[in-house]
């Protein structure tokens, strides 16, 4: 059985999923949105109400940016391995 509680973090507001998984079955334990004027604070207060003290925690964040490290790194090698030939 493995829970994650998971944290989509927005500007004065947090949505959170706490979710349970054993096998193909999924479970939401809990769920809700909250909103903040401390980050830090409104975050202990969502672990505490989910009892999620020794759970892996996944944040996203709003406007986050993902870069792709693996299609440069080999785009830099292909480009290296042209050169060298």
């Amino acid at each position: 059985m493995s829970t994650c509680l998971g944290l989509y973090i927005e500007k004065s507001l947090i949505k959170y999923a706490k979710v349970e998984k054993e096998h193909d079955n999924v479970k939401v334990e809990a769920f809700g949105t909250k909103f903040y004027d401390n980050l830090g604070e409104a975050i202990k207060q969502i672990i505490a109400e989910t009892y999620s003290f020794k759970i892996p925690v996944s944040v996203n964040l709003s406007n986050e940016v993902y870069n792709d490290v693996w299609n440069v790194e080999q785009k830099r090698h292909e480009q290296s391995h042209r050169n060298r030939v």
